[in-house]
């Protein structure tokens, strides 16, 4: 009797090692969970360089590109006060020149569209070449609007990441005293109502 006792509790001391080696060799077979993969911005999100805002919705300026005079229809000319527009010489085509009525011709207008993004105009700030710099907004769409080469008020527009509308507004004699930019941000909108309407 007492013999069978000890061979029961050396039965149960056997099977209790092997349930524990089962169980200590079915946690090693799970698989780990696989480490996390790199990080990456979705497709479409990789920012600019320069802080460079992107164009969420595009617009496609291509019957522009050569057309510039196209930019304004007549009725919104009218409302702008801007005469007729005529291609430039130096770029037939790709830039239209207006006059403001009124001013004797001393006021100009020019509109031009351009296969670059805001970036290179970013770029070019990083570099210091404006001394006016401001980002803005027509529309939903991003612009800035800075000095150009001739002291003269340059508003740069994004039209989609890879494309841009720039308009100058120049005084002829450079007065420090006469606004520029403030008939470029009148300007802007009605290019952009102009394309949107050929979409």
């Amino acid at each position: 009797m007492l013999e069978g006792i000890v061979f029961g509790k050396r039965t149960v001391e056997v099977a209790s090692a092997v349930l524990a080696s089962l169980v200590v060799l079915g946690g090693c077979g799970e698989t780990p969970p696989p480490p996390p993969g790199p990080t990456t911005a979705p497709a479409g999100t990789t920012p600019l360089p320069h802080g460079t805002p992107s164009v969420a919705e595009p617009l496609d300026s291509t019957a522009f590109y050569n057309e510039s005079c196209l930019a304004l229809t007549p009725e919104q000319r009218t409302e702008l006060k801007l005469s007729e527009g005529r291609p430039e010489a130096r770029r037939p085509g790709a830039e239209c020149t207006y006059a403001v009525e009124g001013s004797d011709g001393e006021h100009l207008v020019d509109i031009r569209f351009a296969n670059t993004g805001l970036v290179k105009e970013y770029e070019a700030n990083a570099a210091g070449a404006y001394e006016r710099w401001e980002p803005m907004e027509f529309d939903g769409y991003p612009a800035v609007v800075h000095d150009g080469e001739l002291r003269d008020c340059h508003a740069v527009v994004g039209l989609s990441d890879t494309t841009t509308v720039h308009i100058w507004y120049r005084d002829q004699l450079v007065r420090p005293e006469v606004d520029t930019c403030g008939p470029v941000t009148r300007i802007a909108p009605a290019v952009l109502a102009t394309i949107r309407a050929t979409q």
